[in-house]
């Protein structure tokens, strides 16, 4: 529960309070957590035992309300980073999505550039991406 002296939330038991679904952690958030030598079992295990880190007040109060009706929980964690956080990135939530594009080209289009991209398939040796430009015009 939160204790508003405090300014925490406070849990007696070591139990896991709430269950959730798969986790999920990018490469690139486990290489800032693995420098700042955390790792990410840890700051689920913190997670899901109550402790909300440093979130705002209100926050905590609605995650310790959660618990009992569902409602999403969230926590954030100031990793030990030696004071470099003044001066260099740390995690933020783009480590935790993955990229991709989609990229539509009328068959005209890539007719038009196909020599460029034979080319710069062909140097940088991007043999797949020659044959998706030959099989795209066939």
């Amino acid at each position: 529960a939160y204790d508003k002296s405090r300014g925490v939330s406070v849990v007696s038991a070591r139990k896991q309070l709430f269950s959730a679904g798969r986790s999920i952690v990018t490469q690139g958030a486990l290489e800032t957590l693995g420098r700042a030598g955390v790792t990410a079992e840890n700051l689920v295990d913190r997670h899901y035992h109550g402790e909300w880190g440093d979130t705002h007040p209100d926050d905590a109060v609605e995650n310790d309300e959660a618990i009992g009706n569902g409602k999403r929980i969230l926590s954030a964690h100031v990793l030990p980073t030696g004071g470099t956080a003044r001066f260099a990135a740390g995690l933020s939530a783009n480590e935790f999505l993955r990229g991709g594009s989609v990229i539509a080209l009328a068959k005209a289009d890539l007719a038009e550039m196909a020599d460029d991209i034979r080319l710069l398939a062909d140097t940088e040796g991007l043999t797949a991406h020659r044959r998706s430009v030959e099989t795209r015009l066939s």
